[in-house]
């Protein structure tokens, strides 16, 4: 294995992953990404206060060992080339199981290609989005206080895949094809003009994603998981997708979960309630009634939709944090969801709090729920008080413009305060 020009933590433990299940040491090495633009600003002020939260939840007995991997542009000026991707920094994710990664710029070429040859190279299939409201922010909802809602979003199927054949190509030709010896010709208004997708959902996925769903509402304490899809009128891809989740609980989890047929809606003590509910329900529902929705699980077109609408409702994308996950592997990799916004790089400027909840996912997924319930807690108490960045201000009324280091100071103060 290739080694980073940056030196490796010389204290802590490896985090090892062994059937199917995370072994973390009392001080883990965790590998962390900047990113580019506003990156390492929002990193260096954002690490203060995650290290404070494990401080106060479990004084000396637990710490991070922190690292850095060059991902983006600090790969080109560790290495002087423009593979902003090396091998080795995806052979130490994979070694070390779990990092954490801020913004990466798109206007080179390379933020996205970054954050998708990451999430292909590591195999990062189950994507999460939390998502909750903080008050007193504006929101366009009446009562916008019930969100607190948790996305599972499948993240290599559905059409994201990419499988696309423009009209008269080879690929469109050898599918219209099959389409007129399957019978289906007709649904077809005009098959010499027609662009084709390809749609593929496989039983395999499906059943990792809600897997992951329910074990992840497990160690949650989640009351209830919806499944969100279009079955009515895709019946072999949403329809077997609804089917195959609802198959995955029943075969994997039956103490643990129980169907909203079975229990009249009402879960008993202890059980998660399972529903489902077609997506242009949701999309109604989810407006009217966003306290009825607690972690949701939809393929990659639908959950990107519902995950937008539920973000525009608390305030805007600079404040829900992300992560993929590897089911087979073990690899977690969590993250910052805006860009990198390079025109406020070094100015003190800009939003820690997806970065902040990003890392509080984080420590949920060691298991450290005390540490991230802190760390969340006193970003919601920020919120509360009134003092945030530029770009909230707007949202709040009377509410005191901040710096980044004055906000994160802020919710350092809250961790002091909480208990």
């Amino acid at each position: 294995m290739g080694e980073p020009k940056i030196p490796l933590p010389v204290f802590g433990e490896k985090i090892i992953f062994s059937n199917n299940t995370l072994l973390v040491p009392n001080v883990p090495q965790i590998p962390f990404m900047q990113g580019d633009g506003v990156g390492a600003g929002l990193w260096s002020e954002s690490v203060r206060a995650i290290d404070k939260a494990v401080e106060k939840a479990y004084s000396s007995r637990r710490k991070i060992a922190w690292f850095e991997l060059p991902a983006g542009e600090r790969a080109h000026e560790f290495y002087g080339t423009d593979n902003y991707v090396p091998d080795e920094t995806l052979e130490y994710i994979n070694d070390y199981k779990i990092a954490i990664k801020g913004p990466m710029t798109s206007s080179l070429g390379s933020g996205s290609a970054v954050n998708t040859r990451l999430r292909e190279a590591l195999g990062l299939s189950v994507c999460v989005r939390g998502i909750k409201y903080f008050d007193p922010i504006d929101s366009p909802l009446k009562n916008p206080h019930g969100i607190n809602t948790v996305v599972f979003r499948d993240a290599v199927e559905d059409v994201y895949a990419g499988i696309e054949f423009e009209p008269q190509s080879e690929g469109a030709k050898n599918l219209l094809r099959v389409i007129e010896e399957s019978g289906l010709a007709a649904k077809l208004h005009s098959p010499r003009t027609t662009a084709f997708g390809v749609k593929p959902v496989s039983r395999e996925k499906s059943e990792q994603l809600m897997k992951a769903t329910i074990e992840y509402a497990i160690k949650t304490k989640r009351a209830s998981i919806t499944i969100v899809h279009k079955g009515d009128r895709q019946k072999s891809t949403e329809g077997l997708f609804c089917k195959w989740c609802y198959d995955a609980a029943k075969r994997f989890f039956p103490a643990e979960v129980v169907a909203s047929e079975e229990c009249g809606g009402n879960a008993p003590v202890g059980k998660i309630l399972l529903q489902d509910i077609l997506a242009d329900s949701f999309m109604q529902q989810a407006l009217l009634r966003p306290q009825d929705f607690d972690t949701l699980v939809a393929l990659n077109l639908t959950a990107d939709y519902i995950s937008d609408l539920l973000t525009a409702a608390v305030g805007g994308v600079g404040l829900i944090p992300g992560a993929h996950w590897n089911y087979t592997t073990g690899v977690a990799l969590f993250e910052v969801t805006h860009s990198a916004i390079p025109k406020f790089a070094g100015l003190d400027k800009v939003n820690p709090t997806s970065f902040l909840l990003a890392a509080s996912l984080l420590l949920s997924h060691l298991g450290w729920s005390e540490a991230a319930q802190l760390l969340r807690g006193a970003v919601e108490k920020t919120y509360a008080q009134k003092n945030v960045t530029y770009d909230m201000v707007r949202s709040i009324a009377g509410a005191r413009e901040v710096k980044c280091s004055e906000f994160v100071s802020g919710v350092i103060d809250n961790i002091e305060t909480l208990v």
